[in-house]
């Protein structure tokens, strides 16, 4: 899952350096869940 996290991460800043306002509306309009998903998957693979 590591390597999911750090793309995450680049992907983020990507889009911030785009439009810095896209994280806030994204949030806003619950379209990231990315980081939930990933919690998911940790709990089931740490399961």
């Amino acid at each position: 899952m590591t390597y999911v996290k750090q793309m995450y991460v680049l992907i983020y800043d990507f889009f911030t350096w785009i439009n810095p306002n896209i994280i806030p509306t994204m949030a806003q309009e619950a379209l990231d869940n990315v980081q939930a998903e990933i919690a998911k998957t940790e709990a089931i693979i740490n399961s």
